[in-house]
């Protein structure tokens, strides 16, 4: 990886060449000379920012969708899904000075532009806090008691997804005392079978940090990240033959930055890579999470909202845990009532409502019977938690946990009238455990169809989502919190 750092908070100088529209005199198209402005690029907390200035002269960015800055570091900022911000200007006497700030949501940063035209062949990433998820120990303690550059082998995982590859492998470092590495660390390459956009890029990126997240419970974010146009025997090529192989670090506003995780928990995990039996269960795990990523995408993108949301208590966070239900495939409600029979209830509920005078109700008529001829909530969650206890066991899933998850729905229905979060213990309390049981019945249905190995599936029983229902709720029962309450 040759990963340029930007400094946190410093402002660089930078130069900014905008390209100016063609311009009509007497029915004469002429070139303008593109426009230079000056500047500082700047990151800060997750914030990317390019202020402008000219001097006596206005200006105005808000039409592009890109742009590239030269910073006094000689290297090069390519700007894309720019926000043009205020503008403004400063004058006394006849001295003007125009200025515009931009907010950026990618900059890609390296030795010469990245140009509109370019596509991703490759990227390689860090990601903080998950080096013991991707700990394989036999390869690791191999890299980390030899010589640097004597292991045998430092790829853990070469897999092929759906549209490209993953590769997790080891670098290390060593200092100028001795020749044994200092520090071991893993690396995740991602490459693509067909040239991608960086957006496609980003969102197989976002895709594999699902998948390490499911195994932890963190939130985990890409550091380090470079991208790159050429394949892996490409750039090695290159490489032999003592050329410069261009990289581009890349970084995207964060908004909000979080606590980057510093050591996640790896008791809880599904899949691991601890030893070569465990290692194909990782694998499987991986390509499965890939293969069916289009269908999960709305259940994976609230998970990680509820891992977000794991130190508040809040309706968002019961709403988000229903949605992650609703978002999962295979939690949907049956038919109560035979289709046949739904069509011949609604038939005469027609009739009776025209002979009545309602024909302006009949669509709502008709949709309120759908509802009704749908299972009821507690018969959906106990027909869905029968299917988790025979995939985790009784001692993890026990029966109330359906009766929890339609306590869930419940209150989730009262949030349109009143408050969902009461003043009283008893109501908290009841809130609370309905939250969690909804987050612990939805990350079991995420991943109870991944073909986990035993161990893997013994310890998916200790994951954060599950524990808290396992040690606080199971044995007790809704009606049960109620009664305290009312008592």
């Amino acid at each position: 990886m040759s990963f340029i750092e930007v400094e946190d908070g410093c402002a660089l100088y930078a130069e900014v060449t905008v390209e100016q529209p063609v311009k009509v005199v007497e029915g004469v198209e002429e070139l303008q000379p593109p426009l230079r402005v000056g500047g500082t690029f700047m990151i800060q907390d997750g914030d990317i920012r390019l202020s402008l200035v000219r001097f006596d002269e206005f200006f105005d960015v808000a039409d592009k969708t890109n742009l590239i800055a030269r910073t006094e570091k000689n290297w090069t900022a390519s700007l894309y899904d720019l926000v043009p911000g205020g503008k403004g200007h400063r004058g006394q006497t006849d001295l003007i000075t125009y200025t515009q700030t931009v907010l950026v949501n990618t900059a890609l940063i390296g030795w010469e532009p990245w140009l509109p035209e370019f596509r991703t062949r490759r990227t390689v990433f860090r990601v903080s806090g998950a080096d013991y998820l991707m700990r394989h120990n036999p390869t690791f303690y191999s890299v980390a008691n030899n010589k640097l550059g004597d292991a045998k082998e430092r790829v853990v995982v070469d897999v092929a997804v759906i549209g490209g590859r993953v590769r997790i492998y080891y670098n290390a470092s060593c200092s100028i005392q001795s020749d044994y590495p200092t520090e071991v660390w893993p690396v995740v390459e991602l490459e693509f079978d067909d040239l991608q956009s960086l957006g496609e890029m980003r969102r197989r990126v976002i895709t594999f940090l699902r998948f390490l997240s499911s195994l932890s419970s963190n939130a985990f974010n890409a550091g380090e990240q470079i991208v790159s146009r050429l394949s892996w025997k490409e750039w090695v090529k290159e490489v032999h033959e003592h050329k410069n192989p261009p990289d581009f670090s890349v970084y995207y506003y964060e908004g909000r930055k979080r606590a980057p995780v510093t050591d996640a928990r790896i008791h809880g995990s599904y899949a691991l890579l601890r030893d070569d039996d465990e290692r194909k269960a990782f694998v499987d795990c991986l390509v499965e999470w890939f293969a069916r990523n289009v269908n999960w995408e709305g259940a994976t993108s609230a998970m990680m909202d509820a891992f977000s949301l794991n130190d508040v208590m809040s309706s968002t966070r019961l709403l988000n845990a229903t949605k992650w239900i609703e978002s999962t495939p295979g939690t949907a409600a049956k038919q109560a009532i035979k289709e046949t029979h739904v069509l011949a209830l609604s038939s005469l509920i027609s009739r009776h409502a025209i002979r009545l005078g309602y024909e302006k109700l009949l669509g709502r008529l008709k949709n309120s019977l759908k509802r009704i001829a749908e299972e009821q909530n507690a018969d959906r969650f106990a027909r869905l938690v029968a299917v988790l206890k025979t995939t985790f066991g009784d001692q993890v899933v026990g029966d109330d946990l359906a009766a929890w998850v339609s306590e869930a729905f419940t209150l989730r229905g009262r949030a349109a009238h009143r408050p969902i979060i009461r003043q009283t213990d008893k109501e908290y309390e009841l809130f609370a455990k309905a939250v969690h049981a909804a987050e612990c019945f939805a990350y079991l249905m995420l991943i109870r169809e991944l073909p986990m190995c035993e161990r893997g599936r013994e310890r998916a029983a200790s994951s954060p989502m599950v524990e808290y229902y396992r040690k606080e709720i199971k044995g007790t029962w809704p009606k049960d919190v109620k009664a305290k309450g009312r008592s």
